[in-house]
């Protein structure tokens, strides 16, 4: 009676105000006020009453008086803003913001700009100060990203020149930030050089791939100014008399590094430079380690060549200069360089950006400076063309969306001939005009891939024939349904068997690859790229002896057996499978009621059948031209009884003779 009556009781509903969802616990209620549903409109409701107006310049003049009054001046370039954005259409509907992010065309290249910069400060409250950078940016049409963490803020924010330097006034205001106008990194542009804006809270500004909060900011290398950057480049230029931080005086060596990715020194770096083959930020810590180990930067022994100039006396201290973009990827690397020994750790304080601006010529910067945005490249006046074609060598150095490794998307530099072979067919370059388009390219889809993802090259013997000459097998199983053929594939996948050893397994979507692989000279780097990418490491090695594949269509398979694998140095052998249709019905039965499906019909297998009793007669009569199956070309078909007998010793023996 009491379970009745617990059962007849109403269940009690809480409900969540702000989303207007009903839930039936409170715990469920506190779930659901973790997640991202919630917290988005949570933030809306914030950001409406950070702007609950649609007076332009009550709205802004409230977000820029927030914390701490403005200056005059500040005032009257909000007046000057107002007057150049008289244009500005309001809506109070999208986003729930009085003024609506709609980025106005500037008149010229000079009334508009773009702002990068960072700064490790503690912030006690980072969701109010991504509420307050979000309708603050909003208001002033400024587009770009932003990221805030209790650590600081790091962010990119382009729009007119007068709201720049609004907002530069406003962060110069905020009791935590307190930023300096140096602090900002200013370069030509627009708001148009950003899709949108996105401010958001992180865990950390930037991530290094190590955990939150292991290295704090305070832990960084020396700060130096784009002069003295300049000077201690050449150690052996500066005056013995002059004071100088250890390690950068003169007879010391140094060692620079870069601390971006690969494919943005690619079109801009300092000489001598060491440059790291990293794809993102978070791969530089495994680098570093590496660097480290290999020149003793922490023992203070001797260096490798590379890269790094010799010295007269090993007591003399290493120093390690560091850049970057902007200098925020240096406070993280400098820092971890510390944290493994290095004494002597020195980074361009504003990274490239600053040097540019100390230095509008490039100084002994050489190329281009990517950066993240619309614009990609940032050039001086006078620079040369410091990058490479990655397939050719020509000298090239602009970037596109369509030029990209297409197996870790990472962006390519590959001239517009080069991006014409490399078009998969089908498809024609977007810029030829001359061939008819079959399909519309998109980006990302060419043939290529990047040095970092391509295996290394392996040092083939020149003009030596293999001491075997079929030392390697390429070995195919074909059958009909329920023949047995996956089930002893996997059996030899999972068997510890001696004579499994240097042997892959690939399933039928990889076919073409790890023939490839196999294939001759011409063809072998091919076959390595795709090698890589469906098989275990060890396939790009030596030690590879043969491949075993699942399925392959009958047009491959006659394709390959045409072909003169003594050429190659490798055997094709081809399991056929054959099996008695009532005894292949009824594993059929089994094996899909096991698994609760519907079996396949009798009709289904009759015709599955009768396919390939039909290619079995076919390939037997090509075989009966050549006189015999196995002949001195190394291609063999080998008949396998899926009903009776061990399959999987005929298999092995077959492959062991």
């Amino acid at each position: 009676d009491k379970m009745a009556s617990d059962r007849a009781k109403p269940l009690v509903k809480l409900r969540c105000e702000i989303c207007n969802v009903s839930v039936s616990s409170s715990r469920d209620l506190e779930e659901h006020k973790k997640g991202r549903k919630h917290k988005q409109r949570e933030f809306e409701l914030a950001r409406e009453q950070l702007s609950p107006s649609a007076d332009k310049r009550r709205v802004i003049l409230g977000l820029l008086t927030r914390y701490a009054p403005v200056a005059k001046d500040a005032e009257q370039a909000l007046d000057a803003y107002i007057d150049r954005r008289s244009t500005t259409s309001l809506d109070t509907k999208e986003n729930g913001i009085g003024v609506v992010l709609r980025p106005g065309k500037c008149k010229a290249k000079s009334e508009g700009g773009v702002l990068l910069y960072y700064k490790y400060t503690q912030i006690t409250q980072p969701d109010k100060m991504t509420l307050w950078q979000d309708a603050l940016c909003r208001a002033l049409h400024l587009t770009g990203r932003i990221r805030i963490a209790s650590e600081g803020i790091n962010g990119t924010v382009a729009g007119d020149s007068l709201a720049l330097e609004l907002y530069m006034s406003a962060m110069k205001t905020h009791p935590e930030l307190e930023m300096d106008r140096s602090a900002f990194k200013e370069s030509e542009g627009s708001a148009h050089d950003f899709s949108g804006l996105q401010v958001m809270e992180c865990k950390e500004i930037v991530s290094l791939g190590i955990p939150p909060g292991s290295l704090k900011s305070t832990e960084g290398g020396v700060h130096l100014t784009p002069e003295q950057f300049h000077k201690y480049l050449n150690p052996e230029a500066v005056n013995p008399d002059e004071p100088v931080p250890p390690g950068l005086g003169k007879g010391s060596r140094t060692i620079l590094i870069d601390c971006r990715n690969a494919y943005e020194w690619k079109v801009g770096r300092f000489k001598n430079a060491i440059l790291p083959p990293t794809r993102q930020f978070s791969d530089w810590p495994k680098f570093a380690d590496n660097l480290i180990d290999e020149l003793k930067l922490a023992s203070g022994g001797d260096p490798s060549t590379k890269g790094v100039e010799t010295r007269a006396q090993n007591t003399t201290p290493t120093a390690v200069m560091m850049y970057c973009t902007g200098g925020i990827r240096c406070e993280r690397g400098s820092a971890y360089l510390k944290s493994r020994g290095v004494q002597h750790v020195y980074q361009l304080k504003g990274g490239i950006h600053k040097y540019l601006e100390a230095y509008p010529n490039g100084g002994q910067y050489e190329g281009k400076l990517f950066v993240f945005d619309k614009r990609r490249l940032v050039q001086p006046p006078q620079c040369d063309v410091v990058g490479k074609c990655e397939v050719c060598g020509v000298q090239y150095d602009h970037y596109t969306d369509k030029t990209r490794c297409c197996t870790c998307r990472a962006l390519a530099l590959i001239c517009p001939d080069c991006v014409q072979k490399l078009t998969p067919r089908g498809e024609t370059n977007a810029d030829d005009q001359t061939v008819e388009k079959k399909k519309s390219p998109k980006p990302g889809n060419l043939n290529y891939v990047c040095k970092l993802c391509a295996p290394a090259e392996e040092t083939l013997p020149a003009e030596q024939p293999p001491s075997d000459k079929f030392e390697k097998f390429l070995a195919i199983f074909r059958g009909p349904m329920c023949a047995g053929k996956s089930t002893l594939f996997n059996k030899l996948r999972q068997s510890t068997d001696e004579r499994l050893k240097g042997v892959v397994f690939v399933d039928h979507v990889a076919i073409k690859g790890m023939f490839r692989h196999l294939g001759d000279k011409a063809r072998r780097e091919s076959g390595k790229r795709w090698a890589a990418r469906i098989a275990d490491e060890s396939v790009k090695s030596k030690e590879v002896r043969g491949i075993f594949i699942e399925e392959m269509s009958e047009e491959c398979l006659r394709e390959h057996m045409a072909q003169a694998p003594e050429e190659h140095g490798y055997r094709v052998t081809v399991f056929q499978w054959h099996i008695d249709i009532k005894l292949a019905h009824k594993r059929n039965i089994q094996r899909r009621a096991a698994r609760g499906m519907a079996p396949r019909s009798w009709e289904e297998m009759v015709a599955n059948q009768k396919h390939w009793e039909a290619e079995n007669n076919a390939l037997r009569a090509q075989l009966d031209r050549e006189k015999e199956g196995r002949n001195g070309n190394g291609r063999r078909v080998v008949w396998v009884d899926g009903g009776e007998g061990d399959a999987l010793e005929v298999v092995m023996k077959t492959l062991t003779e």
